[in-house]
């Protein structure tokens, strides 16, 4: 439901508001992204998030920031070991899409 919600804002906002996403853009490019409350949701999705993928997966690609550090997370602690690929789809490289433990990041 979060993620519905999240997305929602993010449509309107690009809709209705892109000065705020330039703006939110700008300053969590500055500060490297995240924070304290980000980390905190991003590890609330890490058990669903192994739940989900099959046991016999031999890689994951992630095409979304937040996936993409949840799975680096997940393999810096071991908990996943096939590797992670990150495709960004952004027209630049921000620091949020650039996550420790994510093997390839593609652009």
């Amino acid at each position: 439901r979060l993620g519905q919600a999240v997305q929602e804002i993010y449509h309107r906002m690009l809709v209705r508001a892109p000065w705020a996403y330039q703006r939110i853009y700008s300053s969590t490019e500055r500060a490297g992204g995240g924070g304290r409350v980000a980390q905190t949701l991003l590890r609330s999705a890490e058990e669903r998030v192994l739940r989900a993928l099959p046991p016999d997966i031999g890689a994951v690609v992630s095409t979304y920031p937040g996936a993409s550090r949840v799975l680096g997370d997940l393999r810096l602690d071991g908990r996943l070991t096939v590797p992670v690929l990150t495709y960004l789809t952004d027209f630049s490289v921000h620091p949020l899409w650039v996550a420790d433990g994510v093997d390839v990041h593609l652009a």
